[in-house]
């Protein structure tokens, strides 16, 4: 339990989230969870904020801290990313959402998914729904890039003689 739990704290702590304890607690269910946090902050880890907070010490290590534990309890991200999402603050959804979006295959189950995740306010929600626009914008730019391309050749070779004369 030890290891989800780090592999949790290190997904947010990779992005600089801090995590909020109560909210791990009701999304991991891990009856360790102090002793994970001690741990954690013995190994220079995690540093806890107040007797509700903690975030990474250092995101690069948390990175680093969160690929080993991947691949060494063959954790899929996309459980991790999805429940570290009511776990961390409201402005930082946002962040994770992006992140995920950007590096893991995505499908419409995630968004269905997504629209099931409870937030503490409406931050948490403003933020998801902007990641969301920005998903349709990335959808919309893969989905046309040889058009666009070809626009930029075609526009940037009279915009040269335009700058030229």
């Amino acid at each position: 339990m030890v290891r989800i739990t780090s592999v949790g704290f290190c997904y947010a702590g990779r992005l600089g989230c801090t995590v909020n304890l109560v909210a791990a607690k009701n999304e991991i269910h891990c009856s360790t969870m102090h002793a994970a946090i001690r741990r954690l902050k013995g190994e220079y880890l995690i540093r806890v904020v107040d007797d509700n907070t903690i975030e990474a010490l250092h995101p690069v290590r948390a990175k680093i801290v969160f690929d080993a534990l991947c691949n060494q309890i063959c954790t899929d991200p996309r459980e991790v990313a999805f429940k570290a999402l009511p776990c961390i603050s409201s402005q930082n959804v946002r962040v994770v959402l992006l992140d995920y979006f950007s590096n893991q295959q995505y499908d419409i189950k995630d968004v269905q998914r997504l629209s099931q995740i409870k937030f503490c306010d409406w931050v948490g929600y403003a933020n998801a729904i902007r990641s969301m626009l920005w998903l349709d914008a990335k959808r919309y730019v893969e989905s046309n890039m040889t058009f666009i391309s070809s626009l930029v050749a075609k526009t940037w070779q009279r915009m040269a003689l335009f700058l030229a004369a």
